[in-house]
């Protein structure tokens, strides 16, 4: 549906967003998660404090990309890369917000609720990306639709497990993990 409401060089601008967002997927991920699975014992306090430390990644981690934006723009000569890199480096913030969530869930071994979550916010980004995809004809409609799902994901994550962020542990409580 989605190719025939947009151009190819609607597309063209989601083919340099989408990987450049994903890199900073993999960066702003460095482990948070799996330390979460895998520790033999954690507490609160390490768990707030894996929390914030991957808030603070993804926020410098956007901003880099904020900042890269117009020049990426320049360099790929498609004045349109500056605002879709800024807008769609929002969805790192959102995807941050539902690791250590995600990453609880997994560690409780409840998948059903993890494949839920995922089915539910593909579903929403892509339902967001064809409805606008319909209003505008623009690559906007994929980078809402990314935005949206990313959203999507971090409240029904948040919402599916009993842990809510709260105070950060010491410093010294994260190196075991």
């Amino acid at each position: 549906v989605l190719a025939r409401l947009l151009s190819p060089d609607e597309y063209a601008v989601m083919a340099v967003v989408a990987p450049v967002i994903a890199l900073a997927h993999m960066v702003q991920h460095v482990g948070f998660a799996g330390a979460i699975i895998q520790a033999t014992e954690l507490d609160k306090g390490q768990i707030n404090l894996l929390f914030l430390i991957a808030i603070a990644v993804s926020i410098l981690t956007t901003l880099a990309i904020i900042v890269a934006a117009p020049p990426i723009a320049i360099w790929f000569k498609e004045p349109r890369l500056g605002p879709a890199l800024t807008a769609g480096s929002l969805a790192i913030i959102t995807a941050a917000l539902a690791t250590v969530p995600g990453a609880l869930l997994m560690r409780q071994l409840r998948f059903r609720a993890l494949a839920l979550r995922s089915m539910l916010a593909t579903t929403l980004g892509v339902a967001t990306s064809i409805g606008l995809a319909f209003l505008t004809h623009s690559y906007w409609a994929l980078i809402a639709g990314m935005i949206v799902g990313h959203m999507t994901l971090c409240v029904l994550s948040l919402a599916m497990v009993d842990w809510r962020p709260g105070r950060p542990g010491q410093l010294t409580g994260a190196k075991p993990l």
